[in-house]
């Protein structure tokens, strides 16, 4: 049986002193709650047109990123209200992280047309506007008959650095990756080396605070420096250096050792990373690197798991993309990243293939073009042929080194084609310059 409770006086509950906590309870917890909605939300992204032709497009690529959570597009009538008082009808690198603090934007994704040659390209880049870095950059022939296809690989190829553009500039930690190279040079030490240093940048790049500033395209660095130049902020002071050496004791056969130097900014104590795995397992020799680097960075705070099989995939479809359009540079990037990341099957073993060969093909006929041309100026019947050029040669020795490699392991498992018949089955054809069919190798440069 209860017994009623009779409070004491002191013990009274003051009706207005609750009411009062309540009130400044409920205040916390909207300030609380609010900032934890705000701090949650995608990041702001804006999409330049930088040519009238690319309204379209715009529409189109709007109408593909709108289905992707980790980013919210701002609205074109703001874009084009802003940039119309500010009287910007063709914005210059430098002057975009201006237009992306007057936006209230923290990335952009620029589009313009440009020529390359004798053919005009789309060229998107994606910004970060708080550090000043391009996070992707990607081109297409113009005009396209497959705009749908266009999108999607925008969408795909960008959709993972959207979390980036969120992370202030004190926030985010820049890397850059100088090289990871192997103690004994040989050919398989270099093919060991490409794959490590792809498989690490990758990684480290799932880490939205880690910005990897390692760039293999000029025109990228070209225009960070002006993005630099109107950014003020110390973000680009401060990377840290990566450099790594493999075997550095001596080579064993079943396992790698990598030896990891990270830098600090401006002159700090490096921090030297030791650590072993299977050979055969460079994916999860780049993991557990990467693991320790942001260890000794602090960030080891949740990251998305890596899953490079996802990656592999998706860069395979760039590649085959990038095939269809004559894009065979970006081809080849896509396709040895699709590899390196664990994809080694017989379709990818062909797509490398295809992206180097098609290249030749196409930078030999372009040569003899010109050849004829001259001869023609001259009138000459026939004019000494120009040597070819060492790029050009190092392209067909890294031709040759794929389909060896992809005949040893993949392409063929029933017998190995012999060296001689090895860049006719890529696609080459050696032999005299007028043998019908189609050889594209000159006399005397065999």
């Amino acid at each position: 049986m209860h017994r009623p409770v009779a409070l004491l006086p002191s013990a009274r509950i003051d009706r207005r002193k609750v009411t009062l906590a309540r009130t400044w309870l409920s205040a916390i917890l909207v300030v609380l709650f609010t900032g934890a909605a705000v701090s949650a939300e995608p990041p702001r992204l804006a999409l330049l047109p930088l040519d009238p032709r690319l309204r379209t497009t715009i529409d189109l690529l709007t109408a593909e990123l709108s289905k992707d959570d980790r980013v919210a597009l701002l609205e074109r009538a703001q874009i084009d209200k802003l940039l119309a008082e500010q009287s910007l009808t063709r914005v210059n690198a430098g002057d975009y992280v201006k237009v992306g603090q007057w936006l209230g934007a923290q990335g952009l994704l620029i589009l313009e047309l440009g020529q390359e040659g004798d053919r005009e390209l789309l060229t998107s880049r994606l910004v970060a506007v708080g550090p000043g870095v391009v996070l992707g950059l990607a081109q297409a022939p113009w005009p396209s008959d497959d705009l749908d296809g266009w999108t999607q690989l925008i969408a795909r190829q960008f959709g993972p650095s959207f979390p980036k553009l969120g992370v202030l500039p004190r926030d985010a930690v820049p890397i850059s990756i100088l090289n990871v190279r192997a103690a004994v040079q040989s050919r398989q030490a270099a093919a060991v080396e490409q794959a490590l240093t792809t498989l690490l940048a990758h990684r480290l790049m799932q880490q939205p605070e880690i910005f990897v500033l390692e760039r293999r395209q000029m025109e990228t660095l070209g225009w960070e420096k002006e993005l630099q130049a109107a950014d003020t902020s110390p973000f680009w002071g401060g990377s840290y250096l990566l450099e790594g050496t493999i075997d550095p004791e001596g080579f064993t056969k079943e396992t790698l050792a990598l030896r990891l130097r990270l830098s600090p900014p401006k002159g700090g104590t490096p921090t030297v990373i030791d650590l072993a795995g299977q050979r055969t397992n460079l994916v999860s020799i780049a993991n557990d690197a990467a693991l320790r680097i942001l260890n000794g960075l602090s960030q080891s705070g949740s990251a998305p798991e890596w899953k490079p099989e996802q990656e592999a995939e998706r860069y395979f479809e760039e590649a085959k993309w990038a095939m269809r359009w004559k894009l065979y540079r970006e081809a080849q990037v896509a396709s040895e990243a699709s590899w390196a990341l664990g994809r080694m099957n017989k379709e990818t073993a062909r797509l490398r293939i295809s992206a180097w060969t098609a290249d030749l093909r196409e930078t030999l006929r372009k040569s003899d073009r010109q050849y004829f041309m001259q001869m023609r100026r001259e009138r000459a019947p026939r004019l000494e042929r120009p040597p070819l050029e060492p790029a050009f040669l190092v392209a067909a020795g890294r031709s040759l080194e794929l389909f060896v490699e992809g005949s040893r392991t993949l392409l063929s498992a029933d017998a190995t084609p012999d060296s001689a018949d090895l860049l006719s089955r890529a696609g080459l054809r050696w032999g005299p310059s007028d043998d019908r069919r189609g050889s594209h190798v000159r006399p005397g440069q065999r």
